[in-house]
């Protein structure tokens, strides 16, 4: 399992750790934070590919305020993207530059159906996950968005190699009301494994969205990873002005809680975010996101 893998590493560096010359105390508590931390996140339960910071991709299931990011939530929110667009966002967990988590989303509009390619990074040369995704999703009839994606999972430990899986996600949207949705997604329900390392486990995911206004929309959503704890993530967004708007919310599965401010500039928008763990601390995170607007001819 990649939790007896990470103890091991760990213990390895604990022992490193304990040879320092005692007048570099504070270079050694240094070296050991990530290892330390990265242990206190497999042994419970938290995905270390998971975004700690739900506020860039908050919105999968508002008619108002999603985006290309909010497909980290639901793949089937790409049906509802009017615009090809470019999403950036980059985290570093609990101020550790070890932990840092990178990801780049975009999507391209077609008269067939949507599509959309994602890559995401974390970790270091000496632990490091990423995945590749592809996606695609439409519209069927009024009220239903379909989704459906093809995920390249690689991971990489030092001294022990590297291996790989392909998982499958699918997912939808109903639109019950002009104002209220619901959906679900479902990512490797097969089950997949890195080589003989470690086995996938499926993540269920249901969630909703209610567009109170053109300037405030609240949701939620409940995740279930296989083998581990049911993880709730609930929030808001308000539209303060037309340029600037404020996000925050609670997620469990990381025992934390977030906000986001995002301010528009032309046809992009800069996300700040920011997200508080009692025991590790804040994790501070920066986003990007790019619409292609076509311009209007006179």
């Amino acid at each position: 399992m990649i939790s007896a893998v990470l103890i091991t590493r760990f213990r390895q560096h604990v022992e490193l750790f304990l040879k320092c010359e005692k007048a570099k105390v504070k270079q050694r508590y240094y070296y050991i934070i990530p290892w330390l931390v990265l242990s206190f996140i497999r042994i419970h339960g938290q995905a270390f590919t998971r975004i700690v910071n739900p506020s860039s991709g908050f919105g999968a299931y508002s008619r108002v305020s999603g985006d290309v990011m909010s497909l980290t939530s639901n793949q089937a929110r790409l049906s509802g993207i009017k615009e090809p667009a470019l999403g950036i966002y980059g985290e570093r967990r609990f101020f550790q530059s070890d932990l840092s988590h990178y990801l780049v989303m975009a999507a391209w509009i077609t008269a067939v159906g949507n599509f959309s390619l994602g890559l995401s990074t974390a970790g270091t040369g000496a632990y490091r996950e990423t995945k590749f995704s592809v996606g695609a999703a439409r519209r069927l009839g009024a009220r239903l968005d379909v989704g459906i994606g093809f995920r390249y999972n690689t991971l990489g430990i030092a001294s022990y190699g590297s291996a790989s899986a392909i998982t499958a996600t699918v997912a939808c949207i109903l639109y019950l009301s002009e104002t209220l949705q619901v959906g679900f997604q479902v990512v490797n329900a097969g089950g997949g494994r890195y080589g003989s390392l470690e086995r996938l486990g499926s993540i269920y995911s249901g969630g909703f969205g209610y567009d109170v206004s053109e300037k405030f929309y609240f949701g939620g959503e409940v995740i279930k990873e296989e083998g581990k704890n049911v993880c709730l993530q609930a929030g808001c967004h308000y539209q303060v002005i037309s340029r600037l708007f404020v996000r925050a919310g609670i997620a469990t599965g990381s025992s934390s809680v977030w906000m986001g401010v995002g301010i528009h500039v032309l046809t992009g928008r800069v996300d700040v975010t920011a997200a508080w763990h009692p025991l590790l601390g804040v994790t501070p995170g920066l986003g990007f996101n790019f619409r292609m607007v076509k311009r209007k001819t006179e």
